[in-house]
């Protein structure tokens, strides 16, 4: 028995109401919707709640200025401005490998240039906890500290013999580290309202430096599984902030919404971290790949006019015209909003802004008419052969 068109008119049919099934939203959670809190709409009881969020908050933050202040002085007062950074440890490493681990963080932050003469950096290790720093606005003004936690490859070094073949994990440690301070430590206190603008956004923007060089590609077979894996729209990360899709599509007035939104903020009240301390944690963002931004923009437009901006006492955008209007490459992007429209391109790729039948989506289609059809013509002939 040959297949006719009903036959194949059929398993198109059927290819379709899989796709069509695959992409319905998943049902509500049962649970989660009989359990769910009765949505309160006086006013007074929504005072309350705000109340409750506040103060909330507040002991958090509370819990974190006291879990650094008993130290913060202490290290404050031992940093150096104009010096390399200071090491201090309450880790027993043997001597020699802690004159090896001073070595490599005084070579690590050599990378930075010279340092200012304003600001100091003080790198305390720890065994336990995770990667906080406390910026001049939290200290006495002229330290930045780094509670940096030990590597669990480095955590070896005190029984190992040895020390000179681990300097490259050394080297790689300390700088993934250097974060906010890495800027302070080389271009001095940024200007009141660049900073004000860096600590409500809890210095999401400077956590790489702008010595890193960016990862390498992926290998091919690992970018087009990157390419595959996001069947469903939410899956890539590139959207995560719809600010940063319009800013990448053109749209200057997103750009400047996902730097100066009111939202960052409410972001950073949110990670319960008082003003001045900040730590490498996942959360929102509303830009994409933000932790290179700064480093991005000071190879950009040169260490020079990148100190120029971040001294600058005028707002950002007039800081960034100020600074980079003149300089070759940003020429073209004399606006912040503009430049960074441009910087997400580059970083983000070319991104669909609207309606489109996305690849994995063809792809599935495709193997399940395949499968249908290979089904449709096993049963076909099994039939013929009876």
């Amino acid at each position: 028995m040959a297949l006719s068109a009903r036959h194949l008119t059929s398993a198109a049919g059927l290819a379709c109401l899989a796709i069509a099934v695959a992409q319905l939203p998943p049902p509500p959670d049962p649970v989660q919707t009989r359990f769910a809190p009765p949505r309160e709409t006086a006013p007074s009881w929504r005072r309350v709640l705000t109340l409750q969020r506040e103060l909330d908050v507040a002991r958090r933050q509370l819990g974190e200025v006291s879990r650094h202040a008993g130290r913060v002085g202490t290290l404050a007062a031992a940093a150096r401005p104009g010096r390399p950074p200071v090491l201090v440890s309450d880790e027993a490493f043997p001597p020699a490998v802690r004159r090896a681990i001073a070595e490599r963080l005084r070579s690590v932050w050599q990378r930075l240039g010279p340092p200012s003469p304003e600001v100091g950096v003080v790198v305390s290790l720890s065994r336990y906890g995770r990667l906080t720093h406390i910026l001049p606005a939290a200290t006495d003004g002229r330290a930045c500290v780094i509670e940096l936690p030990i590597g669990w490859r480095v955590r070896w070094l005190p029984v190992s013999d040895d020390v000179e073949s681990m300097a490259p994990e050394i080297d790689d440690w300390l700088m993934s580290a250097i974060g906010p301070c890495g800027f302070y430590f080389a271009f001095g206190r940024p200007g009141p309202l660049v900073e004000e603008w860096l600590l409500s956004r809890s210095f999401d923007v400077g956590w790489t430096n702008w010595t890193t060089p960016d990862p390498a590609p992926l290998p091919q077979d690992e970018a087009l599984l990157r390419h595959l894996m996001p069947l469903r729209w939410g899956g890539d990360d590139r959207y995560a902030s719809l600010d940063a899709v319009a800013c990448n599509a053109g749209d200057l007035a997103r750009c400047r919404t996902a730097l100066f939104g009111g939202r960052l903020p409410q972001l950073r009240r949110e990670r319960h971290m008082p003003s001045g301390i900040v730590t490498r944690w996942w959360f929102p963002r509303s830009l994409y790949d933000a932790e290179r931004y700064l480093a991005d923009l000071t190879r950009a437009i040169g260490p020079e006019r990148f100190a120029t901006f971040w001294r600058s006492p005028l707002p950002v955008p007039e800081a960034f015209a100020h600074a980079a209007g003149g300089a070759g490459g940003a020429d073209r992007e004399p606006t912040i909003e503009a430049w960074t429209a441009r910087w997400q391109r580059e970083r983000m790729g070319q991104l669909r802004v609207g309606p489109a039948v996305r690849f994995p989506s063809v792809l599935l289609g495709l193997l399940a008419a395949g499968i249908c059809v290979g089904a449709v013509a096993l049963w076909a002939g099994r039939r013929q052969v009876e």
